[in-house]
């Protein structure tokens, strides 16, 4: 390791015969749907700058947000393919913090009501079994992107000005968070490397998302706190944010443990804060960024587990023993079918009417996608068909999934 750095740092081994680590793994997965989270907007990251914007994405006065119905579906199937219980009812959230890429001054997020929580994934690292519990998975926005210019690396420091792409802002991503992870030893690195590699492979065979870790659709925010050997007490934990290596993974949590080994060797009290790995010198660097959490009341409370969306979701994850068990368990519900209004095109809706015949009526988007989710109700309510705004079907090959109650 070529350390470029400041900071002391102490012997792996000597940190290793006092402390234990104990890891807390949020991982960002880029879902490859062809629209973003909330608007219509392509989500080709080939394009020309800001090309792929509009009103919603940019955080304009008086855009409105629709969800993603594709994003949902895919948040469950990785929720079962993680062993997740998939939440009856979830909802969005405001996270607010300020960056220069993130077009509202918030994120859409989920803090309380997350669509899936509470799963596992085993591992095995050099013949031994290791079990990482997840405490969710649940859905966001990304930011956009950040271009530096006139430095050496292409990042901020040395830099002459940046320049900002907001095609990205937007984009679908499902964060998936683990439970604290104790145990581990002196091999913590490498199992959060393992971890890292395992969810990689699970995004790729459920096509869910392209996983390219070199372009920023599979990325870790790695914390590690230190715990003294024989104590149930949780140290203070540092987070190393966007880490988006297998490498960068297991080099900066050992660069960490290595740090704060130091720091408590001698005499001082680790302070929480959220960092930065460099890759060029292989250490890591403060940051600081204020988060706060409220609720977002454009959108409503989710309900994923509605309709055909667990049964439709249940065949793709067959290949998950949990998978197929909850899909078997799945709440039956109403059929479910949403229309994908694109390009300001005129489509017939078809709904039953009181005496069982079709009804038409006609969508005229207007400004750009439009989309109208139809539910179709049981026999005995035949005429109380409603139009539920705010669905919209973002992904190649299939139709979207219900996201509203």
């Amino acid at each position: 390791m070529s350390v470029w750095t400041t900071d002391e740092l102490l012997d792996y081994d000597e940190v290793m015969e006092r402390y234990d680590p104990v890891l807390g793994l949020e991982v960002h997965v880029e879902l490859s749907t062809a629209s973003k989270m909330f608007c219509g907007c392509s989500t080709d990251s080939d394009a020309e700058p800001n090309t792929h914007v509009c009103p919603v994405c940019l955080g304009l006065p008086g855009s409105l947000p629709a969800i993603n119905g594709h994003a949902v579906e895919s948040a469950i199937r990785i929720g079962l393919a993680l062993n997740c219980e998939i939440a009856p009812w979830c909802r969005m959230a405001r996270k607010n913090y300020f960056y220069p890429d993130m077009t509202k001054d918030y994120q859409i997020s989920q803090y309380d009501e997350p669509i899936c929580h509470d799963g596992h994934v085993d591992l095995e690292v050099d013949g031994k079994s290791y079990r990482v519990e997840i405490e969710r998975a649940h859905m966001e926005e990304d930011a956009g992107k950040s271009l530096h210019v006139g430095g050496s690396d292409g990042r901020i420091q040395g830099a002459a000005y940046s320049l900002m792409d907001y095609n990205r802002a937007g984009v679908p991503l499902i964060e998936i968070v683990t439970k604290p992870v104790r145990g581990l030893g002196a091999r913590a690195p490498q199992v959060a490397r393992a971890y890292m590699a395992h969810l990689r492979d699970i995004m790729i065979a459920l096509g869910v998302s392209h996983a390219r870790m070199e372009k920023g659709n599979l990325r870790c925010d790695a914390n590690v706190s230190l715990m003294p050997k024989g104590s149930d007490e949780l140290g203070t934990r540092t987070e190393t944010k966007n880490v988006n290596s297998l490498r960068s993974v297991e080099g900066a949590l050992t660069y960490e443990i290595q740090r704060q080994g130091a720091v408590l060797a001698s005499g001082g009290r680790v302070r929480q804060e959220t960092r930065m790995w460099q890759e060029s010198g292989e250490y890591t660097i403060a940051g600081a960024r204020e988060v706060r959490r409220r609720g977002l009341p454009l959108l409503p409370r989710t309900r994923p587990g509605a309709g055909r969306v667990l049964p439709r979701v249940g065949r793709g994850a067959a290949r998950h023993p949990a998978g197929a068990a909850r899909r078997q368990a799945g709440p039956a519900g109403r059929r479910v079918v949403i229309l994908d209004h694109r390009d300001g095109r005129r489509h017939q809706c078809r709904g039953a009417g009181p005496a069982g015949a079709d009804r038409r009526r006609r969508c005229r988007p207007r400004g750009g996608p439009k989309v109208v989710a139809h539910r179709a109700v049981p026999a005995g309510q035949r005429g109380r068909l409603r139009s539920v705004r705010g669905r919209h079907d973002a992904g190649p090959g299939g139709r979207g999934a219900e996201a509203g109650g």
